[in-house]
């Protein structure tokens, strides 16, 4: 996110205007299984393991959520807010990580500091729009690990979907399957900023080369995932560290 923001606020690097654009986040909704027994699931649950729906738009994550996240990832308020979190200990959850399709946003420097605060530092001004396809695979996803967790003997899930909260059973999960969702009834998180300098070999089109190589300036290197052209369709570390190490070789073999 700051990537962007820190060309933008000295104007480099822009002359694709594409500096800032193409902004991908892959939307995640939360699933929470609630078991008979406590699980504390940070010490039960690896987050280590997923299933791959890639073709349908999503993947499914095994995640430990602390109680202070998963309370922004419940639609509960007030005293039905307090008795789900008292419950969290027998919590385990499916993170369902959309893969941007037909969503985008971008990234722009915020100058000046909003309702005359002291400017800290720079700030990031962050748009983005879902698009109907990415909903959509939110809602599949829901539906699949739904049905993970009440295979695994999850007495009732909780959806992240405000109109349906709650499914207990089969005939819960057909319910949600007729449900036409729109972005507004789920809670959504976002992790993974990526996309905002983009590698292509047209400088018009792109922002750096293939090794991080601002088109623009001869010695000014990005390696950092806002160069993906694409979203990833996965966690993005090893591709971060890939495209790191790519830049860090070709550096020492130019410089070194």
């Amino acid at each position: 996110l700051y990537t962007p923001v820190l060309l933008l606020a000295n104007r480099i690097a822009n002359s694709s205007g594409m500096v800032g654009q193409n902004l991908r986040i892959h939307p995640c909704v939360l699933v929470a299984g609630f078991f008979p027994e406590a699980l504390s699931g940070w010490r039960t649950v690896s987050q280590s393991y997923g299933i791959d729906f890639r073709e349908r738009g999503f993947v499914l994550e095994s995640t430990t959520v602390p109680p202070g996240i998963g309370a922004l990832s419940t639609p509960f308020w007030g005293r039905e807010l307090m008795k789900v979190m008292g419950e969290w200990r027998k919590v385990s959850s499916i993170g369902v990580m959309v893969n941007d399709s037909d969503s985008v946003g971008r990234v722009l420097p915020l100058f000046p500091f909003p309702y005359g605060l002291p400017k800290l530092g720079m700030e990031a001004l962050v748009f983005y729009r879902l698009g109907k396809r990415d909903v959509g695979a939110a809602l599949e996803g829901t539906i699949e690990a739904c049905r993970i967790l009440l295979e695994g003997g999850a007495e009732k899930v909780c959806t992240g979907i405000a109109r349906m909260p709650w499914v207990r059973g089969p005939k819960d999960l057909e319910e949600l399957e007729r449900l036409r969702a729109k972005s507004t009834d789920f809670i959504w998180s976002a992790y993974h900023p990526q996309g905002t300098c983009r590698m292509g070999p047209d400088p018009k089109q792109g922002v750096v080369d293939s090794y991080g190589k601002c088109h623009d300036l001869e010695n000014l290197y990005v390696a950092d995932a806002s160069i993906f052209p694409e979203c990833v369709k996965v966690n993005p570390q090893i591709s971060i560290m890939a495209f790191a190490a790519r830049c860090a070789d070709h550096l020492w073999e130019e410089w070194g």
